[in-house]
């Protein structure tokens, strides 16, 4: 009796203590014990090898009764968490060697880059398989998918981290630090920068400058964009307005410029980040104690109390956004260099999350690196869409505040986009936008917003209209001949700026939300290629562009179509109804929502 219930006792007990073992990875990372953590992993694997050897005989002994099939798909389920510790042992593997590289603890750094990277990708090979069996816990790979933006930096060519590293050279990224409270484009204003140095792969410096002390030293005169000297009103262009363009990888261009000329440094790269990532990463820390100015900085507070030391009371020449956020970046790093209790698997969520949702945007002067960053959406780009058999259309709202205050912290919106296929196949798109400022008092106020509608190219405009009130339409001034004339009248409408980009047509125009006050503007337009009615299958797809700095807003879809189609699509939570299908989500990154469309 005893050895035929052997194999089964074997099982139960190689199993328990091989899915234990994940409760000790847990408890590892959360410390950033990597080490230990792949240790945890190795012998997990290990136990759950000796469980399913034993499990081979016990599933022979249930064939016996009849139970084959259910001890079968036991040990199917211990197989994929088998490979589950598998992968996690690699990924852990990865961060070990990128960890001694960036700490200059290893000789040979280019082989442990190599290494390291192809260790991650038989990780998310290993774990996308178990995916795919559908076995194991849902939480765990829910678990696992808050790291995937992390992660995937490694994991889109081979050579992507060894470019972004150099272990036989020297890299230079220019770090802007854009605040989205003042939101631009790019991200938000930038009142700060920092440079980021590495030597063969080592972390060498980490320095944060004030815009303004390079912007002081530029010589000569650039011509800054139309609504910026217009509407600010500024005769020149700095660095700190740098990122206007609404595709960040042109606005990384154009900063990497400015720095150049003003500074004389050379940058590899520009990586934009913003305050609701600075905020989360210390949110995950924990509270950063700042002695200098004997405050202690937390998610809750750091807003406030950032702008309450580098924005009050601050002039062109004065050193206090400098000086405290030196003195902030100093304390958070020390932190961090500490290591001491650090909740790193928090860490990594925060930056996963903030390159998912764009608080974090990167772009690159080597081709083939950008290129990788651009096809997992780090950068922010306007994409080209693809001509498919179908309709392409687009949607994408960029808003830059040129109200000179913090207004967008108090700012919320939402957007909702209908489109209509007629039944000559005509389509037309209405974009409707609400912005709401709660403002009320310090550092808010009205909310000036130069707002720009990024369309399908040669889209015609057919109206605008603010609060349900169709608008006169003027082309804009765009001459700072004519509009800073003395005699110089505004058009009696509301000007329209239009221009072709990145083979989309955009539409530009100013308009102020009052403190307190909510306003709805909507753009309605037409694409310039008909809907082929006569075809038996076609498609219609909408690529949605979110802006970097914004946070997650309501976004609003419905398509109408006539009664000789009808649709079909596998987007999530799509309701379809007879010549209507409606989508109802919250959004957090770039989005395509594809439908095909058939003759009845």
């Amino acid at each position: 009796a005893f050895l035929v219930f052997l194999p089964w006792i074997i099982l139960l007990i190689f199993s328990l203590l091989g899915l234990f073992q994940v409760n000790s990875v847990k408890a590892n990372i959360e410390k950033g014990n990597f080490k230990s953590a792949s240790e945890n992993f190795k012998k997990g694997e290990y136990l759950l090898t000796l469980a399913l050897s034993s499990g081979r005989l016990a599933e022979s002994e249930a064939a016996v009764f009849g139970q084959k099939e259910n001890i079968s798909n036991v040990l199917a389920i211990l197989s994929d968490y088998k490979k589950l510790l598998n992968g996690g042992r690699k990924g852990t593997d990865f961060i070990n060697g990128i960890k001694n590289v960036v700490d200059g603890k290893t000789i040979f750094a280019d082989q442990a880059i190599l290494s390291s990277s192809a260790s991650l990708r038989e990780s998310l090979a290993l774990i996308q398989e178990v995916r795919m069996a559908g076995r194991i816990n849902k939480n765990i790979l829910a678990k696992l998918d808050e790291y995937n933006s992390f992660f995937n930096i490694a994991n889109g060519e081979r050579d992507t981290l060894y470019s972004l590293l150099n272990p036989k050279g020297a890299r230079k990224y220019l770090v802007l630090f854009q605040n989205n409270m003042e939101l631009r484009p790019g991200g938000g204003f930038i009142g700060s920068y920092g440079i980021l140095s590495f030597d063969k792969g080592k972390f060498v410096d980490f320095t944060v400058h004030d815009v303004y002390d390079a912007d002081g030293q530029l010589k000569g005169h650039v011509e800054p964009p139309f609504p910026i000297r217009r509407y600010i009103p500024l005769v020149h262009w700095y660095l700190r307005d740098s990122n206007f363009n609404v595709d960040f990888t042109k606005s990384a261009s154009t900063a990497a410029f400015f720095l150049s000329k003003e500074t004389g440094e050379k940058v590899d790269g520009v990586i934009g980040v913003d305050v609701s990532f600075v905020r989360e990463l210390i949110g995950a820390v924990g509270e950063v104690n700042v002695p200098e100015y004997n405050e202690k900085i937390n998610s809750s507070n750091f807003f406030i109390v950032t702008e309450s030391h580098v924005e009050k009371n601050f002039f062109p020449a004065s050193t206090q956004k400098k000086d405290f956020l030196n003195a902030l970046f100093v304390a958070l790093k020390n932190k961090l260099a500490l290591g001491k209790n650090l909740p790193y698997d928090k860490i990594a969520q925060a930056i996963s999350k903030a390159i998912y949702e764009k608080h974090i945007v990167l772009a690159f002067a080597d081709a083939s690196l950008q290129s990788v960053a651009s096809s997992n959406n780090w950068t922010s780009n306007i994409k080209e869409t693809p001509s498919t058999k179908g309709v392409e259309d687009f949607v994408g709202i960029s808003e830059a505040n040129l109200g000179v205050n913090k207004a967008n912290y108090f700012v919320s919106r939402s957007i909702k986009h209908d489109v209509i296929i007629a039944g000559d196949g005509s389509v037309t798109g209405k974009t409707s936008l609400v912005l709401k400022n709660d403002s009320d008092k310090w550092p808010g106020g009205d909310y000036k917003v130069y707002l720009r509608f990024i369309t399908p190219l040669n889209s015609n405009l057919l109206s605008i209209g603010i609060d349900g009130k169709n608008q006169k339409l003027e082309d804009a001034v765009i001459d700072p001949l004519k509009y800073e004339a003395k005699n110089f009248r505004p058009p009696s409408g509301l000007e329209i700026e239009k221009y072709n980009q990145s083979k989309k047509t955009i539409f530009g125009f100013l308009t102020i939300v009052p403190a307190g006050k909510s306003k709805k503007i909507t753009l309605t337009y037409q694409l310039a290629k008909k809907y082929p009615l006569s075809s038996q299958s076609s498609n219609y797809s909408l690529d949605i562009f979110k802006q970097p700095g914004t946070e997650n807003y309501s976004f609003n879809f419905s398509l109408q179509y006539p009664n000789s189609l009808k649709a079909a699509t596998n987007y999530p939570g799509a309701l379809l109804q007879d010549g209507r299908i409606a989508i109802s989500k919250i959004l957090k990154s770039d989005d395509t929502i594809s439908l095909s469309l058939f003759r009845n």
